[in-house]
């Protein structure tokens, strides 16, 4: 999602981004996306400066926040499509949200191709869980700097190896590697799980108990 909305939405004059990302390791605060920063920065050129701040774990008063407590999850919801217009239609004002609908081609295999596809270091060379700022600057090509507080001081991890010819296409000025997508289609569910739906779909309109039976399973 990030990636699209670097290139589809945010406007391609703005040059750096800060951002507060959760602090949840299953999220953003993980090796990957690190990773995925410094790709933007030194091999996509998108952007020149990064800035990422993880909050305390908690609620906050953040937009994020804000909005997910105006969404009305005592609404009927049955298939994906349901909560589309749940999401549109939980704010009017200053304006609607802007629900955008995803599909297999916004999931790419990131962890992966940094692992065989880059010259990255397979592990983080720091602690992640710690950190509370990170930055990644154009100037240090192979540097992620980080500090374990909102105001000490910062250190810095090589996070690149030295660059080494791998296999692949002969790339021109400003163009770059994007990894394969994660997925071809619809992810198969197991039988099991399907024959629960079954048992449970008699509780749900027409169009569930259609949504429910034309689900891929093993």
């Amino acid at each position: 999602m990030l990636n699209d909305f670097l290139w589809n939405f945010l406007d391609l004059q703005v040059r750096s981004l800060e951002i507060f990302c959760d602090s949840c390791g299953g999220q953003n605060k993980n090796y990957t996306m690190f990773r995925f920063l410094h790709y933007i920065v030194h091999n996509t050129h998108r952007l020149d400066y990064v800035k990422v701040t993880f909050p305390i774990r908690g609620h906050s008063y953040m937009e994020p926040d804000k909005n997910m407590g105006l969404i009305n999850s005592h609404q009927r919801a049955e298939i994906p499509s349901d909560w589309v217009e749940i999401f549109r239609s939980a704010r009017a004002k200053p304006s609607p949200f802007d629900v955008v609908e995803i599909d297999q081609s916004y999931f790419r295999a990131w962890t992966n191709f940094f692992n065989t596809k880059t010259d990255y270091l397979k592990k983080c060379p720091f602690r992640s869980r710690p950190i509370r700022e990170l930055e990644i600057h154009q100037e240090h090509h192979r540097l992620i700097y980080y500090r374990e507080s909102y105001n000490g001081a910062w250190e810095s991890a090589i996070v690149k190896g030295k660059e080494t010819k791998r296999k692949g296409p002969v790339l021109l000025q400003n163009e770059f590697v994007l990894p394969p997508y994660s997925y071809s289609g619809l992810i198969p569910i197991t039988a099991k799980k399907f024959k629960h739906l079954q048992d449970l779909k008699r509780f749900c309109g027409d169009e569930a108990k259609q949504f429910f039976d034309n689900l891929p399973k093993n």
